[in-house]
């Protein structure tokens, strides 16, 4: 790891120790610092790359939010209800590693942000996997869901 940004900005002492910290949790899940690109780790499994960036960006440097900017490369067969599954339970394992993530404004945004949807191929009623785009197992259980909205709003 370096201590400067990707702009050869120096990194405060303080910032960079959490960003060893960070990058000894992205390690031990079995990240791999790059080589010409320092403080940008990668997993890459069947289908998928993830990144935790602590490189910082123009608009949030590391230093105002040191916890990794983590995104991904999936293949394009890879429906999208699967892309959330993967990436929230990724996250998952990152945080309880101790390295907490943080995702681009891209990512959570409308239209085309992957993670503005909540589908992941689990009912959010009954927590079925059925695998498939859509919040819910079956007809039943979106009734469940209406009825649910209706008496409690």
């Amino acid at each position: 790891m370096e201590q400067q940004d990707k702009f050869g900005r120096p990194i405060h002492d303080d910032v960079f120790r959490k960003l060893v910290h960070y990058g000894w949790a992205l390690e031990n899940c079995g990240y791999v610092e790059h080589e010409a690109k320092p403080n940008l780790f990668s997993l890459k499994e069947r289908g998928v790359a993830f990144y935790a960036d602590m490189r910082g960006t123009k608009e949030v440097p590391i230093w105002t939010e040191p916890s990794p900017l983590f995104y991904w490369r999936f293949e394009t067969s890879v429906p999208d209800w699967k892309k959330r599954r993967l990436v929230k339970s990724e996250r998952k394992r990152l945080e309880a590693a101790g390295c907490p993530t943080r995702l681009s404004f891209h990512e959570m945004s409308p239209p085309d942000g992957l993670m503005v949807k909540e589908d992941d191929g689990y009912c959010a009623v009954c927590g079925k996997d059925f695998q498939s785009e859509g919040r819910f197992c079956s007809d039943e259980c979106e009734g469940k869901a209406g009825q649910t909205r209706t008496t409690s709003g």
